[in-house]
C-alpha cells in the first residue's frame, strides 16, 4: 500500500482502522506463508542459534531464512542483490517481531502458549472487520449492511463462505504457530494486539480533544533536505535570523529551502495538513499547538529539517457530530492509543538497540537500512554503504559466510553501479573480491562473465579463461537468460581466441561445454515438441471419440424409435349391474 493510498484510507476510516488492517494482514501473511515445514505433526523446537537479541528475546536465522526461502520459492527470478535485500528485509521484519515482544514485556505484559491459542476468536473478530471494511471500501458492501448481506457478500467475492473462512484462518494459524520459523513472530503479533487494548484503556478523549482531530493545518515549510540533526538546525538559525532581522517567510523559504515545489503549486504556496493525518505522521504533531502566524521549532523529518509557518487554521466537523459522537470518541481513542505506542515503540528501539551474535547479520541489517534511509544524503550514503562493505568482507570467515557474502556483494554493487567509468576502474580488486566471495556459494554464468572481464582488464588471462569455463559448466536450463548467456559465452570465447588470450585446451573445453548445451536444449526442444504433438493428436482423438460417441448415441436414438411397437388400443370392460335384487316381498 503506497504512501498516498495509507492517506487516502486513513482519511476516509481512520487510523484505527488502518491499525487493525495491517494487524491483520500481518497475522495472515504470517500463517498463510507458514508453508509445510511443520507438517501437521505438532511443536518442533527452534534450536537455531541467535543472531541477534534485544532484552531476553531472540532473533534466529531459521526464522529469517523460513520468509526468505518463502520469497526465493515464489519469485520467478532470483538474482544475489534480490537475496541480500530479501534477508535484509527478513531481518528487520523478524526484529520487529522481537522489538514487539520485548516492547510488551517492559509494559509487564508477557504471553504463554495457551494465551496465544485463546486469542484466536479476537484476533478472527479483526479477520472479519478488515474484510467487512475492504468490500465496503471497494463498493461492495454498504456501511451499514447486515450480517447477513456482509456474509453473502462476502461469498459472492471470495468464492467460499465466511465459516470456511473462518475454519481456514484457524487451521492456517494453528499450522503457523506450531512451525518454529514462525512461532515467536506470531506470538510478538498477539502481543501487539493485547497491549493495543492497553493502552486503548489508558487513553481518554475529551471533547475538546475530539473537536481538534478535525482541524487541518495550512503552513508554509522551509525544508532542508538531506540534512537533520545538529547539521539541519545550523541551517534552521541562520535561516530564522534572517526572518527576526525582517525577511518575510516567504523570502526565507526562497532564499534557503531545498524542497521542491508540488506539481502545479509554489514553492511557497502553503500546504494543508490535516489532524488525521498527523495522527500516521507524527512530526507533524508539534503544528497543532501553534496559532496562526506562529513559526515552529526545528523538526527532523524523513527527507530532511523544516521549519513551519501557520498559516490558516480550519476546523471541519463532520455531519451529525453530536449524534455519532461516542462512536467517533471511540474511533479516536484508537487512533491516538495506536500511535502513541507506536511513538513509546520508537523511543524504546533506540534505547535498546539490538545485541549482536553474527557479525554477517549485521552486515545485512546496516546494509538495508542504508539502502532504505531517504533522509541519507549521496556522499553520507556512499560513506556508510563502504562501511558495510568493509564490514561484511571482515564477516567472510565467521560461520555465516553465505550471509556475509550476499551483504558484501550488495554494498559492493550498490557503491559499484553508481560509480564513473575512473571509479570503477579503482574498485576493481574489491569488485573482483566480491563476485568471488559471492560466487563460492551459489553460480551465475552472468556474474561469471563480468568477472573475466575484470581479470581480462587486468592481464590476467587465465583467470578470465577459468571463469568464462566456469560459466559455461553452469548453463543448465533452457530459458531465455540461459540463452542469452550461451550467446555471451560464445562471443567471450571468439573475443579471447582472436586477441590471443586463451589457449587451445582451454577454449576446446570451453566449446565443448556448450556443444553439450546446444545439444540438451536441442533435445529438450524436440521433447517439448514431441509432447505437444502428442497432446494435440490425442486432443483430436478425444473429439473424434466425442463426436462418434454423440453420432451412435443418435443413430441408437432414431433405430429405437422407428422399430418401437405401437402401443395397444385401449378397450372398456362392459358395465355390470351392481344394484341390488328387488325385495322379493315388495318387488321394490
Amino acid at each position: 500500500m503506497s504512501i498516498e493510498s495509507v492517506r487516502k484510507f486513513v482519511e476516509k476510516y481512520g487510523i484505527g482502522c488502518f491499525a487493525l488492517l495491517f494487524l491483520s494482514f500481518s497475522i495472515s501473511a504470517l500463517t498463510l506463508q507458514c508453508g509445510n515445514r511443520a507438517g501437521g505433526q505438532g511443536a518442533q523446537e527452534n534450536t537455531s542459534t541467535p543472531i541477534a537479541t534485544v532484552a531476553k528475546f531472540s532473533a534466529t536465522s531459521d526464522e529469517i531464512d523460513g520468509i526468505v526461502n518463502s520469497q526465493r520459492n515464489s519469485a520467478p527470478s532470483f538474482t544475489a542483490t534480490d537475496e541480500a535485500t530479501s534477508y535484509g528485509q527478513a531481518l528487520n521484519n523478524v526484529l520487529d517481531h522481537v522489538y514487539g515482544l520485548a516492547f510488551a514485556a517492559s509494559k509487564g505484559l508477557t504471553l504463554d502458549d495457551k494465551a496465544v491459542q485463546e486469542a484466536i476468536p479476537s484476533l478472527w473478530a479483526q479477520q472479519v472487520k478488515t474484510h467487512r471494511d475492504i468490500l465496503v471500501q471497494n463498493h461492495k458492501l454498504a456501511p451499514n449492511a447486515s450480517g447477513k448481506e456482509f456474509e453473502d457478500a462476502f461469498q459472492k467475492d471470495a468464492g467460499h463462505s465466511l465459516e470456511e473462512e473462518r475454519q481456514q484462518f484457524t487451521d492456517n494459524f494453528n499450522t503457523a504457530f506450531s512451525d518454529p520459523q514462525k512461532k515467536e513472530l506470531i506470538r510478538s503479533e498477539v502481543a501487539n494486539q493485547s497491549l493495543t487494548a492497553q493502552y486503548q484503556a489508558q487513553t481518554n478523549v475529551t471533547d475538546d480533544d475530539l473537536k481538534a482531530s478535525y482541524s487541518t493545518v495550512s503552513a508554509q515549510r522551509i525544508s532542508f533536505e538531506g540534512k537533520t540533526g545538529s547539521e539541519g538546525q545550523a541551517l534552521v538559525t541562520k535561516a530564522l535570523a534572517d526572518i527576526k532581522a525582517g525577511m518575510s517567510f516567504e523570502d526565507a523559504i526562497k532564499k534557503y529551502s531545498t524542497a521542491k515545489a508540488q506539481a502545479g503549486k509554489s514553492i511557497t504556496d502553503p500546504i494543508d495538513i490535516s489532524a488525521q493525518i498527523a495522527q500516521y505522521l507524527p512530526e507533524y504533531k508539534p503544528l497543532f499547538k501553534l496559532k496562526q502566524g506562529e513559526v515552529s521549532d526545528p523538526i527532523d523529518m524523513n527527507t530532511g529539517t523544516s521549519i513551519f509557518k501557520i498559516v490558516k487554521i480550519t476546523q471541519t466537523l463532520p455531519p451529525d457530530f453530536e449524534k455519532n459522537k461516542d462512536q467517533l470518541r471511540k474511533n479516536f481513542q484508537q487512533q491516538t492509543a495506536s500511535t502513541t505506542m507506536m511513538a513509546d515503540l520508537e523511543k524504546f528501539k533506540k534505547a535498546n538497540p539490538p545485541k549482536w551474535f553474527s557479525p554477517a547479520y549485521q552486515a545485512v541489517y546496516d546494509f538495508n537500512t542504508t539502502i532504505q534511509d531517504p533522509s541519507l544524503a549521496p556522499d553520507k550514503r556512499e560513506a556508510k554503504l563502504a562501511e558495510v562493505e568493509t564490514e561484511a568482507k571482515n564477516a567472510l570467515k565467521g560461520s555465516d559466510g553465505r550471509v556475509a557474502a550476499l551483504a558484501y556483494y550488495a554494498a559492493n554493487n550498490a557503491l559499484y553501479q553508481s560509480a564513473t567509468p575512473d571509479r570503477k576502474k579503482a574498485m576493481a580488486p574489491d569488485r573482483i573480491s566480491a563476485l568471488n566471495a559471492l560466487l563460492q556459494g551459489s553460480e551465475s554464468p552472468t556474474l561469471r562473465l563480468e568477472l573475466a572481464d575484470l581479470y581480462l582488464a587486468t592481464n590476467d588471462s587465465t583467470d578470465a579463461a577459468n571463469q568464462v569455463k566456469s560459466a559455461a559448466i553452469a548453463l543448465t536450463g533452457t530459458s531465455v537468460e540461459d540463452q542469452k548467456n550461451y550467446e555471451g559465452i560464445l562471443a567471450k570465447l571468439d573475443k579471447m581466441k582472436e586477441a590471443k588470450k586463451i589457449n587451445d585446451l582451454d577454449a576446446k573445453s570451453i566449446q565443448g561445454a556448450l556443444d553439450h548445451w546446444l545439444v540438451t536444449m536441442h533435445q529438450e526442444d524436440a521433447m517439448k515438441l514431441e509432447s505437444e504433438r502428442q497432446d494435440a493428436e490425442n486432443r483430436k482423438k478425444n473429439e473424434e471419440l466425442m463426436k462418434k460417441n454423440a453420432a451412435d448415441a443418435a443413430a441408437a436414438a432414431a433405430k429405437a424409435k422407428s422399430t418401437a411397437k405401437p402401443a395397444a388400443p385401449i378397450t372398456t370392460p362392459p358395465k355390470t349391474n351392481t344394484a341390488p335384487p328387488a325385495n322379493a316381498t315388495t318387488g321394490k
